[in-house]
């Protein structure tokens, strides 16, 4: 969507088809009409929506996952393989955590807009403190105090989704 130029499926499709070394898409949409159409008609394609899209895409055939929010290697694959199995329940618990942590993310670096790579570092301060959450201005991004209250959450809320070593 950044882009200004959003690729439906059904041009996906056309394009599968001129071009045989087009193999595959990345797709963080949460749009159930997309998804599907995604997946259905053009499904020679590996399409890797993210863990929201996920949970909806994999219900209609094989896709990847773009984790962006996944900071344990072990619960992601326990979400991957719940949509591989199309186990809904453990998909729509699983995908309960991961809103409520994308929810405590959004609170921990603020309520105006930011750049990816604010959201990126508090992710990655999850897998090791010692990385800065600082960007170069113009950009801000979040505070120590909040990067701290996102980890408690994590912890204590969905402590699934902590790193191993915590």
């Amino acid at each position: 969507m950044r882009t200004k130029r959003l690729i439906s499926p059904e041009l996906y499709a056309e394009l599968t088809e001129a071009h045989p070394n087009f193999v595959g898409t990345k797709n963080c949409t949460d749009s159930m009409d997309r998804l599907r159409g995604l997946v259905t008609l053009s499904p020679q394609l590996q399409h890797f929506p993210g863990e929201v899209g996920y949970m909806y895409a994999s219900q209609f055939g094989e896709c990847g996952l773009l984790a962006s929010l996944a900071s344990n290697q072990t619960a992601l694959h326990e979400f991957f393989e719940a949509g591989r199995r199309r186990d809904l329940p453990l998909l729509n618990e699983r995908h309960a955590e991961i809103a409520a942590i994308f929810q405590e993310l959004i609170a921990a670096v603020g309520p105006n807009a930011h750049i990816d790579s604010a959201y990126d570092k508090v992710l990655w301060k999850l897998q090791d403190e010692r990385f800065p959450l600082r960007l170069l201005p113009p950009y801000v991004g979040a505070t120590d105090a909040a990067f701290q209250r996102l980890k408690n959450f994590v912890r204590t809320k969905c402590p699934r989704w902590m790193p191993r070593d915590e």
